[in-house]
């Protein structure tokens, strides 16, 4: 093919056959390209060159070509990176933490205390019974003291056990206590010793919850007139309890005698 038969931008039509690896279009598509930097040519400079008729183009055709086979061979695709290795982690869900729970009633005769596995719910639930429970017994042993010193003839606590049992169970209390002093009775030495205390369910669906306890007063000496008359009796007690007012109190309470706390 002669030179001057050479189509315009025939210099630009030479980078065709290189990939437009950055984007834009051919020489051959632009009409009038400007003086920019081709997408896909090395030298920032490099223009289109009419050559039809061009003396000089064919004075410099083979130098031309040289220029476009170097600019070509230095835009060739740069060699791909190899990624540096990575140890790999696991991405998968982290594991769900396992939960134990005991039974409500451990420790009790006859029930299996063994831990047993259980959902976070169900293991918030259990801690929130075990503060109860612990609430519970607080109570229950202050209203115990309270009631001994209303067996030794302590006026005083009846504002103690005001405090710790719903009006009902207070007043009942009280109303003993003043009977027996009323007939003479009383108590002195020993202790109303509590051997054990412990969960059991509820009597009541208005109860939040219950305490069972063997309450040992033999060392005691019960009184008549200022004369020792017998000694104190060993009772299984029965205690439930209900949140009024914001507080935890004794609402019901009821007992047996028996002959050992064992």
């Amino acid at each position: 093919m002669d030179n001057s038969e050479l189509p315009e931008r025939v210099l630009c039509r030479v980078s065709e056959s290189t990939p437009s690896q950055r984007g834009g279009q051919p020489c051959s598509d632009v009409s009038h390209p400007p003086r920019a930097p081709w997408p896909w040519c090395c030298s920032p400079r490099i223009d289109p060159i009419s050559t039809r008729g061009s003396a000089m183009l064919r004075r410099f055709a083979p130098a031309a070509g040289a220029v476009a086979l170097v600019l070509l061979a230095g835009c060739q695709p740069a060699p791909a990176v190899t990624p540096t290795e990575q140890t790999a982690v696991a991405t998968g869900p982290a594991p769900s933490p396992s939960f134990e729970c005991t039974p409500e009633f451990a420790g009790n005769p006859g029930v299996d205390s063994s831990p047993r596995p259980c959902s976070a719910a169900q293991h918030d639930a259990m801690k929130k019974k075990d503060a109860l429970y612990a609430e519970a017994e607080a109570v229950y042993r202050r209203f115990h003291a309270a009631d001994e010193a209303l067996a030794r003839g302590d006026r005083n606590a009846e504002v103690r056990v005001r405090q710790l049992a719903v009006p009902e169970v207070a007043d009942a209390t009280i109303a003993h206590y003043r009977e027996t002093a009323l007939d003479g009775l009383g108590v002195r030495a020993g202790s109303f010793k509590i051997a054990w205390i412990q969960r059991v369910p509820t009597s009541s669906n208005e109860s939040d919850i219950a305490l069972g306890s063997c309450t040992d007063a033999t060392s005691t000496i019960t009184t008549q007139d200022g004369k020792d008359v017998g000694h104190g009796r060993i009772l299984v007690k029965r205690v439930d309890f209900r949140r009024e007012n914001g507080s935890l109190r004794v609402f019901r309470a009821g007992f047996k005698e028996v002959s050992s706390c064992q």
